[in-house]
């Protein structure tokens, strides 16, 4: 008996063509690292008014409280901030008019950010986002709940007219007792979930 074998026919599997890379000015790696490089620019140089304001912001308080930028030219030279008036005056907004020391949360997602730009850091920009975002606007409360009745008098609200607020409108809502245990369990809610995402 004769066999006949049936040859399987071969297929032939066209492989896909491998992707072009992406071309333009918004995927070339350079025009990321010279973003990155001013940013981390104006981070060093937000960090020093900053800082700066720390102790010169007694003085320099008074001459740039309440003025508009388009003002700040009749005060040029009289500021003992290194960043100048504008540096003081926005000093004064960060600080005082916004989350007090709470400013370094900013400052580290700022030089996280840049550093990720340049490609330095792999960090998940989103985990320090949420992290450095809590850490922000909890610290602003509790620094104002707790420093502000010491130091009534400071040039400086510890935590800036965000926590005075919240801490006020907290303190008015559930009294002080109520605030309080505000304060803390969320503190404890947070760590819980970071605990338990690591």
């Amino acid at each position: 008996m004769t066999v006949y074998a049936m040859a399987n026919p071969v297929k032939h599997i066209k492989k896909p063509s491998p992707a072009k890379p992406k071309t333009g000015f918004l995927h070339k790696r350079e025009t990321w690292i010279s973003v990155g490089i001013l940013w981390l620019v104006f981070i060093t140089w937000l960090t020093i008014i900053l800082i700066s304001f720390l102790f010169s912001g007694g003085s320099d308080q008074s001459l740039v409280y309440g003025l508009s930028i388009s003002e700040l030219g009749s005060i040029t030279g009289k500021t003992l901030n290194i960043g100048g008036s504008f540096g003081a005056w926005l000093a004064n907004i960060i600080i005082n008019g916004w989350f007090g020391y709470s400013f370094v949360f900013m400052l580290v997602f700022g030089w996280i950010l840049g550093l990720r730009l340049l490609g330095v850091t792999k960090t998940s920009l989103i985990k320090h986002f949420l992290m450095d975002g809590f850490g922000l606007v909890w610290s602003s409360l509790a620094l104002a709940f707790f420093l502000q009745p010491l130091i009534p008098n400071s040039f400086i609200l510890p935590g800036g007219a965000h926590g005075f607020w919240l801490s006020e409108w907290l303190t008015g809502r559930i009294g002080w007792p109520g605030a309080l245990l505000v304060i803390l369990a969320s503190l404890f809610i947070f760590r819980t979930f970071v605990k338990a995402s690591t």
